[in-house]
């Protein structure tokens, strides 16, 4: 059976040049979960808020982080 050799030529894939709404797309498309890249750093500081301040002040903070990262309104 006869084959063909072929060359193929593939640029460098650069992801700065690659909009970022579109990544999350498509790793969320692959069933990936992306997260900001700030988030852990808000997870340290409500432990350090949970540690450090009254219940009721990390209770204000606690509800602001689910506003500011989950879209989620506690009342």
């Amino acid at each position: 059976m006869p084959y063909v050799n072929t060359d193929v030529w593939v640029d460098d894939l650069d992801l700065e040049d690659c909009d970022d709404e579109e990544l999350i797309k498509e790793l969320k498309s692959r069933g990936y979960e992306v997260s900001k890249p700030h988030d852990k750093l808000n997870i340290e500081g409500l432990y350090t808020t949970y540690t450090t301040m009254s219940p009721e002040f990390f209770e204000k903070e606690l509800k602001k982080f689910f506003s500011e990262n989950l879209d989620v309104y506690v009342r």
